[in-house]
């Protein structure tokens, strides 16, 4: 019996097309959604499953094709995204989905772990506490942050500058609800 991401249901074996790694294609709206993904390792959940997931459902594409491409488009691939547990009226603490990269985690955090005692990245890390994240809460957010830089300096080629990037207010960060048809859904 094959394993649950080597499920295919529905028989479909259509490669994944070329221009998911461009975004170089006449349809506006997928061309925006892939164009967002790629440039940010980041999408609202309306482009990633409304737009792509359609997209490559209605059009025959391999599942594991489509799954190995989100995984290596967007960040909250790293694993160091919250999976909430959830029964009936209860909502329990949620955990990290733990689905990347091991060592990538654990490289991640340890980088956060030195970037929270640093001038630059403090007050990310203090604005978190403020705002009632754990400490290991708050490490993971900073994990994040700093992957999302990482990928974003590597994406445009340029060096890491201090205060320029992640450069953050005595005021908690805000975490604003994402409009639909922005071209910028970072909340961060």
């Amino acid at each position: 019996m094959p394993t649950y991401p080597d499920l295919n249901e529905l028989q479909t074996d259509r490669n994944l097309p070329d221009y998911f790694w461009t975004a170089e294609t006449k349809m506006l709206c997928l061309r925006e959604a892939l164009r967002n993904s790629l440039e940010n390792a980041y999408a609202h959940h309306i482009q990633r499953l409304m737009v792509i997931g359609n997209f490559t459902l209605l059009n025959g594409i391999s599942p594991k094709q489509v799954n190995d491409w989100y995984l290596s488009v967007y960040a909250d691939a790293l694993g160091l995204d919250v999976c909430v547990r959830q029964s009936g009226n209860q909502n329990a603490r949620g955990t990290l989905s733990k689905k990347g990269d091991p060592e990538v985690r654990r490289l991640l955090h340890n980088a956060a772990m030195a970037a929270s005692r640093s001038a630059t990245w403090k007050p990310f890390y203090q604005a978190c506490i403020a705002r009632g994240f754990s400490c290991t809460q708050a490490l993971v957010a900073l994990a994040r942050k700093i992957a999302r830089v990482a990928f974003s300096l590597m994406k445009t080629g340029t060096q890491y500058q201090p205060g320029g990037l992640c450069s953050w207010r005595s005021s908690p960060p805000t975490f604003p609800k994402p409009t639909f048809g922005a071209h910028q859904y970072l909340p961060w």
